[in-house]
Protein backbone atom coordinates (compact mmCIF):
# COMPACT_ATOMS: atom_id res chain seq x y z
CA UNK A 1 0.00 0.00 0.00
CA UNK A 2 2.91 2.11 0.73
CA UNK A 3 4.33 1.68 -2.02
CA UNK A 4 1.34 2.61 -4.00
CA UNK A 5 0.61 5.71 -2.35
CA UNK A 6 4.26 6.77 -3.42
CA UNK A 7 3.97 5.72 -7.13
CA UNK A 8 0.52 7.98 -6.52
CA UNK A 9 2.27 11.05 -5.24
CA UNK A 10 5.26 10.66 -7.60
CA UNK A 11 3.16 10.49 -10.81
CA UNK A 12 0.59 13.94 -9.33
CA UNK A 13 3.92 16.18 -8.64
CA UNK A 14 5.64 15.01 -11.97
CA UNK A 15 2.16 15.61 -13.87
CA UNK A 16 2.01 19.29 -12.08
CA UNK A 17 5.14 20.04 -12.78
CA UNK A 18 4.80 18.54 -16.43
CA UNK A 19 1.59 20.69 -16.86
CA UNK A 20 2.91 24.18 -15.36
CA UNK A 21 6.11 23.71 -17.62
CA UNK A 22 3.83 23.11 -20.98
CA UNK A 23 1.49 26.33 -19.88
CA UNK A 24 4.95 28.23 -19.55
CA UNK A 25 6.39 27.42 -23.06
CA UNK A 26 3.91 29.36 -24.85
CA UNK A 27 4.06 31.92 -22.68
CA UNK A 28 8.06 32.65 -23.00
CA UNK A 29 7.44 31.93 -26.70
CA UNK A 30 4.96 34.80 -26.29
CA UNK A 31 7.38 37.11 -24.90
CA UNK A 32 9.93 36.04 -27.70
CA UNK A 33 12.88 38.29 -28.80
CA UNK A 34 10.67 40.31 -31.38
CA UNK A 35 8.01 41.97 -30.20
CA UNK A 36 4.43 42.03 -32.16
CA UNK A 37 5.13 45.47 -33.35
CA UNK A 38 8.69 44.29 -34.66
CA UNK A 39 6.83 41.38 -36.31
CA UNK A 40 4.35 43.67 -37.98
CA UNK A 41 7.04 45.87 -39.12
CA UNK A 42 8.96 43.54 -40.76
CA UNK A 43 5.68 41.39 -42.47
CA UNK A 44 4.87 45.09 -43.75
CA UNK A 45 8.11 45.31 -45.48
CA UNK A 46 7.67 41.71 -46.59
CA UNK A 47 4.52 42.10 -48.15
CA UNK A 48 5.04 45.63 -49.69
CA UNK A 49 2.96 47.55 -47.18
CA UNK A 50 2.83 51.10 -47.00
CA UNK A 51 3.74 52.68 -43.64
CA UNK A 52 3.55 55.87 -42.99
CA UNK A 53 6.17 57.32 -40.85
CA UNK A 54 4.01 58.26 -38.47
CA UNK A 55 3.01 54.62 -38.36
CA UNK A 56 6.76 53.60 -38.11
CA UNK A 57 7.38 55.70 -35.47
CA UNK A 58 4.06 54.33 -33.30
CA UNK A 59 5.61 50.36 -33.97
CA UNK A 60 9.24 51.61 -33.41
CA UNK A 61 8.20 53.30 -29.74
CA UNK A 62 6.39 50.29 -28.88
CA UNK A 63 9.11 47.71 -28.35
CA UNK A 64 11.82 50.88 -28.43
CA UNK A 65 13.68 49.88 -31.63
CA UNK A 66 17.15 48.73 -30.40
CA UNK A 67 15.94 47.54 -26.83
CA UNK A 68 13.54 45.21 -28.64
CA UNK A 69 13.35 41.60 -27.08
CA UNK A 70 15.98 42.61 -24.21
CA UNK A 71 12.70 42.70 -21.90
CA UNK A 72 11.09 39.56 -23.58
CA UNK A 73 14.44 37.22 -23.53
CA UNK A 74 14.81 38.41 -19.28
CA UNK A 75 11.79 37.38 -18.96
CA UNK A 76 12.25 34.03 -20.70
CA UNK A 77 15.32 33.36 -18.40
CA UNK A 78 13.69 34.66 -15.10
CA UNK A 79 10.60 32.33 -15.80
CA UNK A 80 12.73 29.60 -16.77
CA UNK A 81 14.68 29.67 -13.62
CA UNK A 82 11.71 30.30 -11.56
CA UNK A 83 9.99 27.29 -12.90
CA UNK A 84 13.73 25.16 -12.16
CA UNK A 85 13.46 26.57 -8.48
CA UNK A 86 9.96 25.49 -8.36
CA UNK A 87 10.51 21.90 -9.54
CA UNK A 88 13.17 21.62 -7.31
CA UNK A 89 11.01 22.67 -3.99
CA UNK A 90 8.34 19.73 -5.52
CA UNK A 91 10.57 17.26 -5.69
CA UNK A 92 12.17 17.62 -2.31
CA UNK A 93 12.03 15.22 0.24
CA UNK A 94 10.14 17.20 2.59
CA UNK A 95 7.85 19.58 0.73
CA UNK A 96 7.61 23.43 2.36
CA UNK A 97 3.97 24.06 0.99
CA UNK A 98 4.27 27.82 1.67
CA UNK A 99 7.92 27.90 -0.45
CA UNK A 100 6.03 26.24 -3.09
CA UNK A 101 3.17 28.85 -3.42
CA UNK A 102 5.53 31.28 -2.81
CA UNK A 103 7.32 30.36 -5.78
CA UNK A 104 4.41 29.45 -7.70
CA UNK A 105 3.18 32.97 -7.23
CA UNK A 106 5.84 34.69 -8.56
CA UNK A 107 6.43 32.43 -11.57
CA UNK A 108 2.73 33.70 -12.19
CA UNK A 109 3.61 36.89 -11.73
CA UNK A 110 6.23 36.56 -14.15
CA UNK A 111 3.93 34.84 -17.04
CA UNK A 112 1.35 37.60 -16.37
CA UNK A 113 3.82 39.99 -17.43
CA UNK A 114 4.63 38.00 -20.41
CA UNK A 115 1.69 38.15 -21.65
CA UNK A 116 0.74 41.62 -20.63
CA UNK A 117 3.82 42.51 -22.64
CA UNK A 118 2.36 41.00 -25.90
CA UNK A 119 -1.26 41.87 -25.51
CA UNK A 120 0.09 45.71 -25.47
CA UNK A 121 2.03 45.32 -28.60
CA UNK A 122 -0.35 43.49 -30.11
CA UNK A 123 -2.81 46.36 -29.32
CA UNK A 124 -0.30 48.86 -30.55
CA UNK A 125 -0.20 47.40 -33.56
CA UNK A 126 -3.71 46.51 -34.31
CA UNK A 127 -3.96 50.58 -32.90
CA UNK A 128 -1.47 51.73 -35.53
CA UNK A 129 -2.43 49.96 -38.75
CA UNK A 130 -5.39 50.23 -41.14
CA UNK A 131 -7.85 47.58 -41.34
CA UNK A 132 -6.33 47.36 -44.87
CA UNK A 133 -2.80 47.22 -44.16
CA UNK A 134 -3.86 44.15 -41.09
CA UNK A 135 -5.85 42.23 -43.63
CA UNK A 136 -2.64 42.62 -46.34
CA UNK A 137 -0.74 41.29 -43.53
CA UNK A 138 -2.62 38.71 -42.86
CA UNK A 139 -3.14 37.42 -46.33
CA UNK A 140 0.98 37.26 -46.40
CA UNK A 141 1.00 35.76 -42.88
CA UNK A 142 -1.17 32.43 -44.56
CA UNK A 143 0.75 32.18 -47.72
Amino acid sequence: MKVLVCVVVGSLIGSVALNVRQSSDSQEQAASSACASCHAEAAAAHADVALSPQQQVSLNSCCKGDNCGERGATLRGEVSAKMTELEGALDAVEVDEQEVFRLADELGELRDECLRTTVHNILTVKRTLTPEQMVELRGTSQN
